[in-house]
Protein backbone atom coordinates (compact mmCIF):
# COMPACT_ATOMS: atom_id res chain seq x y z
CA UNK A 1 0.00 0.00 0.00
CA UNK A 2 1.24 3.45 -1.38
CA UNK A 3 1.62 5.78 1.74
CA UNK A 4 -0.98 8.52 1.35
CA UNK A 5 -0.20 11.29 4.16
CA UNK A 6 -0.10 15.09 4.37
CA UNK A 7 1.96 16.96 7.00
CA UNK A 8 1.15 20.13 9.50
CA UNK A 9 2.56 23.08 9.72
CA UNK A 10 2.83 22.43 13.48
CA UNK A 11 1.55 19.56 15.77
CA UNK A 12 -2.41 19.32 16.41
CA UNK A 13 -3.40 20.12 19.48
CA UNK A 14 -5.61 18.14 21.42
CA UNK A 15 -9.38 19.25 20.57
CA UNK A 16 -9.00 19.40 16.83
CA UNK A 17 -6.69 15.66 16.98
CA UNK A 18 -9.34 14.22 18.95
CA UNK A 19 -12.31 15.93 16.35
CA UNK A 20 -11.02 14.71 13.51
CA UNK A 21 -9.84 11.13 15.09
CA UNK A 22 -13.84 11.27 15.93
CA UNK A 23 -14.96 12.10 12.77
CA UNK A 24 -12.67 9.24 11.09
CA UNK A 25 -14.51 6.53 13.19
CA UNK A 26 -18.42 7.49 13.38
CA UNK A 27 -20.66 7.62 10.27
CA UNK A 28 -21.36 10.70 9.19
CA UNK A 29 -24.87 10.94 9.23
CA UNK A 30 -27.49 14.48 8.96
CA UNK A 31 -28.68 15.19 12.21
CA UNK A 32 -30.86 17.67 13.96
CA UNK A 33 -28.85 20.19 15.30
CA UNK A 34 -31.25 21.70 17.97
CA UNK A 35 -32.03 18.27 19.23
CA UNK A 36 -27.63 17.36 19.43
CA UNK A 37 -27.42 20.74 21.48
CA UNK A 38 -30.05 19.67 24.03
CA UNK A 39 -27.82 15.89 23.94
CA UNK A 40 -24.59 18.08 24.19
CA UNK A 41 -24.50 21.28 25.54
CA UNK A 42 -22.43 24.37 24.72
CA UNK A 43 -20.90 22.65 21.77
CA UNK A 44 -20.52 23.50 17.94
CA UNK A 45 -22.16 21.12 16.45
CA UNK A 46 -21.73 22.76 12.62
CA UNK A 47 -23.98 22.53 9.82
CA UNK A 48 -26.23 19.14 10.33
CA UNK A 49 -24.18 18.02 13.07
CA UNK A 50 -21.26 18.25 11.12
CA UNK A 51 -18.68 18.01 13.93
CA UNK A 52 -20.41 15.34 16.51
CA UNK A 53 -19.16 12.36 17.34
CA UNK A 54 -19.22 10.11 19.91
CA UNK A 55 -16.39 8.64 21.56
CA UNK A 56 -18.80 6.46 23.14
CA UNK A 57 -20.06 4.51 20.40
CA UNK A 58 -16.83 3.62 18.87
CA UNK A 59 -17.08 0.47 18.84
CA UNK A 60 -20.04 0.54 16.85
CA UNK A 61 -18.20 2.81 14.78
CA UNK A 62 -20.83 5.60 15.84
CA UNK A 63 -23.72 4.09 14.23
CA UNK A 64 -26.37 3.78 17.26
CA UNK A 65 -29.62 5.18 16.61
CA UNK A 66 -30.29 8.07 18.68
CA UNK A 67 -33.14 10.47 18.80
CA UNK A 68 -30.70 13.82 16.76
CA UNK A 69 -30.21 11.22 13.42
CA UNK A 70 -32.58 12.95 10.27
CA UNK A 71 -31.20 10.42 7.32
CA UNK A 72 -28.97 7.54 8.77
CA UNK A 73 -27.99 7.61 5.03
CA UNK A 74 -27.04 10.76 3.95
CA UNK A 75 -23.79 12.51 5.42
CA UNK A 76 -24.32 16.15 7.07
CA UNK A 77 -24.89 18.49 3.48
CA UNK A 78 -21.00 19.74 3.69
CA UNK A 79 -19.71 16.50 3.77
CA UNK A 80 -18.53 14.32 1.42
CA UNK A 81 -20.27 11.17 2.16
CA UNK A 82 -20.74 8.62 5.26
CA UNK A 83 -17.07 7.91 6.13
CA UNK A 84 -14.11 10.22 6.51
CA UNK A 85 -10.95 7.94 5.94
CA UNK A 86 -8.01 10.71 6.38
CA UNK A 87 -7.30 10.22 10.06
CA UNK A 88 -4.16 11.72 11.91
CA UNK A 89 -1.39 10.14 12.91
CA UNK A 90 -0.85 9.38 16.66
CA UNK A 91 2.22 11.98 16.58
CA UNK A 92 -0.78 14.20 15.18
CA UNK A 93 2.05 16.11 12.56
CA UNK A 94 0.46 14.42 9.73
CA UNK A 95 -3.01 13.39 8.50
CA UNK A 96 -3.27 9.89 6.60
CA UNK A 97 -5.55 8.31 4.53
CA UNK A 98 -5.85 4.93 5.82
CA UNK A 99 -8.06 2.92 3.18
CA UNK A 100 -6.25 0.12 1.22
CA UNK A 101 -8.66 -0.20 -1.37
CA UNK A 102 -10.28 2.84 -2.45
CA UNK A 103 -9.86 6.44 -2.72
CA UNK A 104 -12.97 7.55 -3.55
CA UNK A 105 -14.05 11.52 -2.22
CA UNK A 106 -10.08 11.56 -1.38
CA UNK A 107 -10.15 15.52 -2.19
CA UNK A 108 -13.50 16.30 -1.26
CA UNK A 109 -12.69 15.11 2.09
CA UNK A 110 -9.33 17.25 2.13
CA UNK A 111 -10.70 19.87 0.55
CA UNK A 112 -13.58 19.55 3.40
CA UNK A 113 -10.87 19.21 6.45
CA UNK A 114 -8.79 22.19 4.92
CA UNK A 115 -11.96 24.43 4.52
CA UNK A 116 -13.90 23.73 7.44
CA UNK A 117 -11.46 22.61 10.63
CA UNK A 118 -7.66 23.11 10.03
CA UNK A 119 -7.75 26.36 8.34
CA UNK A 120 -9.82 28.30 10.34
CA UNK A 121 -7.52 26.73 13.07
CA UNK A 122 -4.95 28.29 11.65
CA UNK A 123 -2.70 25.14 10.55
CA UNK A 124 -1.34 25.18 6.99
CA UNK A 125 -1.00 21.89 5.42
CA UNK A 126 1.70 20.30 2.84
CA UNK A 127 2.16 17.50 0.78
CA UNK A 128 2.47 15.58 -2.44
CA UNK A 129 1.05 11.95 -2.67
CA UNK A 130 0.62 9.88 -5.93
CA UNK A 131 -2.81 8.47 -4.78
CA UNK A 132 -3.42 6.21 -8.39
CA UNK A 133 -1.27 5.85 -11.31
CA UNK A 134 -3.48 8.72 -12.45
CA UNK A 135 -3.91 11.12 -9.62
CA UNK A 136 -1.32 12.75 -8.14
CA UNK A 137 -2.50 15.42 -5.30
CA UNK A 138 0.09 17.87 -3.90
CA UNK A 139 -1.23 20.91 -1.55
CA UNK A 140 1.32 23.61 -0.24
CA UNK A 141 0.20 26.59 2.10
CA UNK A 142 -3.67 24.61 2.61
CA UNK A 143 -3.81 25.28 -1.79
CA UNK A 144 -4.79 21.88 -3.11
CA UNK A 145 -3.68 20.98 -6.60
CA UNK A 146 -4.51 17.53 -8.56
CA UNK A 147 -1.92 16.91 -11.30
CA UNK A 148 -0.68 20.00 -11.17
CA UNK A 149 -3.63 21.82 -12.05
CA UNK A 150 -5.06 23.87 -8.71
CA UNK A 151 -8.46 23.25 -7.61
CA UNK A 152 -11.65 25.44 -6.87
CA UNK A 153 -11.87 24.46 -3.00
CA UNK A 154 -15.42 26.96 -2.41
CA UNK A 155 -16.48 25.10 -5.95
CA UNK A 156 -16.06 21.29 -4.45
CA UNK A 157 -18.06 22.46 -1.05
CA UNK A 158 -20.66 24.19 -3.03
CA UNK A 159 -20.97 20.66 -5.50
CA UNK A 160 -20.53 18.70 -2.21
CA UNK A 161 -23.59 20.51 -0.69
CA UNK A 162 -25.63 20.60 -4.39
CA UNK A 163 -25.46 16.99 -4.48
CA UNK A 164 -26.41 16.24 -0.81
CA UNK A 165 -29.42 18.39 -1.58
CA UNK A 166 -30.65 16.71 -4.59
CA UNK A 167 -30.92 13.81 -1.93
CA UNK A 168 -32.99 15.96 0.37
CA UNK A 169 -34.99 16.24 -2.63
CA UNK A 170 -35.43 13.21 -3.99
CA UNK A 171 -37.60 10.65 -2.10
CA UNK A 172 -36.26 7.93 -4.64
CA UNK A 173 -32.62 5.52 -3.42
CA UNK A 174 -29.87 7.44 -5.42
CA UNK A 175 -26.92 5.91 -6.86
CA UNK A 176 -24.84 3.85 -4.57
CA UNK A 177 -27.29 4.46 -1.60
CA UNK A 178 -26.65 2.36 1.41
CA UNK A 179 -30.57 0.94 2.33
CA UNK A 180 -29.24 -1.23 5.13
CA UNK A 181 -25.86 -2.58 6.83
CA UNK A 182 -25.38 -4.60 9.55
CA UNK A 183 -21.50 -5.80 11.29
CA UNK A 184 -21.08 -9.34 12.39
CA UNK A 185 -21.09 -9.93 16.09
CA UNK A 186 -17.26 -9.00 16.82
CA UNK A 187 -17.15 -6.34 13.99
CA UNK A 188 -15.31 -8.12 11.86
CA UNK A 189 -17.50 -8.50 8.35
CA UNK A 190 -19.89 -6.04 6.85
CA UNK A 191 -23.04 -6.40 4.70
CA UNK A 192 -24.17 -3.60 2.98
CA UNK A 193 -27.66 -4.18 0.88
CA UNK A 194 -26.96 -1.17 -1.84
CA UNK A 195 -29.16 0.45 -4.68
CA UNK A 196 -27.78 1.74 -7.74
CA UNK A 197 -30.68 3.01 -9.28
CA UNK A 198 -30.42 0.37 -12.11
CA UNK A 199 -29.50 -2.51 -9.34
CA UNK A 200 -30.35 -3.50 -5.82
CA UNK A 201 -26.91 -5.76 -4.84
CA UNK A 202 -25.63 -7.39 -1.56
CA UNK A 203 -22.12 -5.72 -0.66
CA UNK A 204 -19.62 -8.02 1.34
CA UNK A 205 -16.94 -6.11 3.30
CA UNK A 206 -13.91 -7.06 5.96
CA UNK A 207 -13.64 -4.54 8.45
CA UNK A 208 -10.25 -3.08 8.95
CA UNK A 209 -9.10 -0.49 11.72
CA UNK A 210 -12.94 -0.81 13.58
CA UNK A 211 -14.00 1.58 10.82
CA UNK A 212 -12.85 0.85 7.54
CA UNK A 213 -14.68 -1.17 5.02
CA UNK A 214 -12.52 -3.18 2.46
CA UNK A 215 -15.35 -4.84 0.20
CA UNK A 216 -14.27 -8.60 -0.79
CA UNK A 217 -17.35 -9.26 -3.34
CA UNK A 218 -20.54 -8.03 -4.31
CA UNK A 219 -23.55 -9.93 -5.96
CA UNK A 220 -26.48 -8.45 -7.72
CA UNK A 221 -29.77 -9.28 -6.20
CA UNK A 222 -32.49 -8.35 -9.39
CA UNK A 223 -31.93 -5.28 -11.86
CA UNK A 224 -34.98 -3.06 -12.12
CA UNK A 225 -35.73 0.36 -14.29
CA UNK A 226 -37.65 3.53 -12.87
CA UNK A 227 -38.69 3.67 -9.31
CA UNK A 228 -37.05 1.27 -6.86
CA UNK A 229 -40.15 -0.31 -5.15
CA UNK A 230 -38.39 -1.82 -1.89
CA UNK A 231 -38.15 0.10 1.86
CA UNK A 232 -34.99 -0.11 3.77
CA UNK A 233 -37.46 -1.75 6.12
CA UNK A 234 -38.56 -4.43 3.97
CA UNK A 235 -34.34 -5.59 4.39
CA UNK A 236 -33.32 -7.69 6.93
CA UNK A 237 -29.58 -8.79 7.45
CA UNK A 238 -29.21 -11.81 10.01
CA UNK A 239 -25.71 -12.91 11.21
CA UNK A 240 -25.09 -16.11 12.99
CA UNK A 241 -23.86 -15.83 16.88
CA UNK A 242 -19.88 -16.79 15.52
CA UNK A 243 -20.02 -14.17 12.99
CA UNK A 244 -19.50 -16.80 9.93
CA UNK A 245 -22.86 -17.01 8.13
CA UNK A 246 -25.71 -14.50 7.57
CA UNK A 247 -28.73 -14.06 5.66
CA UNK A 248 -30.21 -11.29 3.38
CA UNK A 249 -34.05 -11.28 3.53
CA UNK A 250 -36.40 -9.03 1.00
CA UNK A 251 -39.78 -8.90 2.11
CA UNK A 252 -39.25 -11.82 3.94
CA UNK A 253 -37.68 -14.02 1.64
CA UNK A 254 -34.74 -15.27 1.85
CA UNK A 255 -32.29 -14.21 -1.12
CA UNK A 256 -28.37 -14.87 -0.28
CA UNK A 257 -27.29 -16.35 2.44
CA UNK A 258 -22.96 -16.02 3.01
CA UNK A 259 -21.03 -18.80 4.43
CA UNK A 260 -17.95 -17.30 5.09
CA UNK A 261 -16.47 -20.42 6.64
CA UNK A 262 -16.75 -22.60 3.15
CA UNK A 263 -15.68 -19.25 1.52
CA UNK A 264 -19.09 -19.17 -0.54
CA UNK A 265 -22.50 -17.75 -1.54
CA UNK A 266 -25.61 -18.81 -1.81
CA UNK A 267 -28.23 -17.30 -3.87
CA UNK A 268 -32.17 -17.76 -4.11
CA UNK A 269 -35.10 -16.33 -6.04
CA UNK A 270 -37.13 -13.61 -4.93
CA UNK A 271 -39.77 -16.12 -5.29
CA UNK A 272 -38.95 -18.01 -2.63
CA UNK A 273 -37.58 -21.22 -4.82
CA UNK A 274 -34.71 -23.32 -3.06
CA UNK A 275 -31.14 -21.70 -2.83
CA UNK A 276 -28.76 -22.52 -5.37
CA UNK A 277 -25.26 -22.55 -4.45
CA UNK A 278 -22.92 -20.04 -6.63
CA UNK A 279 -20.03 -20.44 -7.36
CA UNK A 280 -16.90 -17.96 -5.43
CA UNK A 281 -16.61 -15.32 -8.26
CA UNK A 282 -14.46 -13.36 -5.86
CA UNK A 283 -11.00 -15.29 -5.48
CA UNK A 284 -11.49 -16.38 -1.83
CA UNK A 285 -12.15 -13.96 0.88
CA UNK A 286 -8.86 -12.42 2.81
CA UNK A 287 -8.51 -13.12 6.58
Amino acid sequence: MVKIAINFDRQLDEETYHLVEGLAKTRRMKRDVKILSSMVPDKDMGVDGEFYYNPLDFPESGQSVDPSIVDYNTPPSCQPDLWLHWIPTKDRKQIMWNSSKQTVNIVEWLVYLVQKVFGPKGYCLSGDAQVTGSKRIRIENNEIFVNDRAINAMGILMNIMMSNMRLDLNTSVLPGRILKMEMSPGGKWAIEVEDTRSEVRTVLSLVENEITLVQQCNDVLFSYSGHLQLDSEAIEILWSDDGMRSAVFLNGVLVTVYDLANQRMINSTLNGDDLIPVPAKWGGFHE
